[in-house]
């Protein structure tokens, strides 16, 4: 699985709970990755509760974000715990002349890259750029 999300959770001041949704990121994302693995595995029949989840970390310098930093943070944690890998993104900055947000077509096709090599990587090996198109980072 391929996830990428968390900007607003640095925005929310409380949610349902009245917690702070930064505050609970960490456990939130480790939960909803539990449910994935739960669901798809009730779904299919089959025991996926070791299913790889690759996941991008947010722009960690993005001035729209007000508790950026803590999800950042969460991120790296969840990414730490098995069959959880983060996909690191700090070198990639956003162009601020469209949003404090997104990055540009230029960027989002390297985080795609990044994205598909660790999805090879983690489903048949070390991933040797034998199918690349010749993009260069």
């Amino acid at each position: 699985l391929a996830w990428m999300q968390g900007e607003t959770d640095g925005e929310i001041q409380f949610n349902n709970d009245g917690h702070n949704a930064a505050s609970v990121y960490e456990h939130n994302l480790t939960e909803l990755f539990a449910c994935f693995r739960r669901e798809v595995s009730e779904m299919t029949g089959q025991d996926l509760s070791q299913m790889p989840i690759v996941f991008g970390e947010i722009y960690e310098y993005s001035t729209c974000v007000v508790r950026v930093r803590e999800i950042v943070e969460a991120q790296a944690k969840v990414g730490t715990l098995q069959n959880n890998y983060l996909i690191n993104t700090g070198d990639i900055v956003i162009d601020s002349r469209i949003d404090d947000w997104h990055w540009n077509g230029n960027q989002e096709y390297l985080l795609g890259v990044r994205f598909g090599e660790k999805l090879y990587e983690v489903t048949h090996g070390p991933f040797d750029n034998a199918y690349s198109d010749g993009y260069e980072e």
